[in-house]
């Protein structure tokens, strides 16, 4: 795993869970390819990342926490400063979740 160092902590920390999921759910590794020319290219299969990406974002900002907390009238900086993520993760599970419309700010 390579981390992109110019990215916050907030997305490292999102990244780093993302890879966590992909060992639990037992994906099978990607592999980084090597061209003559030296350009590189990993293997990508869009519904693993998917997968690995959607729960690591649940497990960041689990539905419950999310839903007590917009029902508490937080807004979604605050509540990404809450569980220490981006605000926009917080978007995101909204949306995913169908929470997004009911609480939009």
């Amino acid at each position: 795993m390579i981390f992109n160092e110019t990215h916050s902590k907030q997305r490292r920390r999102a990244t780093l869970m993302e890879e966590f999921f992909h060992l639990r759910l037992g994906h099978p590794p990607s592999t980084i390819r090597v061209s003559g020319d030296g350009d590189a290219k990993r293997t990508f299969q869009s519904s693993i990342e998917e997968e690995a990406y959607f729960s690591g974002a649940a497990a960041l900002v689990p539905y419950k926490g999310l839903r007590s907390l917009l029902d508490e009238g937080k807004v979604f900086e605050e509540i990404a400063f809450i569980f220490d993520v981006s605000k926009q993760l917080v978007e995101f599970r909204a949306k995913i979740t169908k929470l997004y419309k009911r609480f939009r700010h």
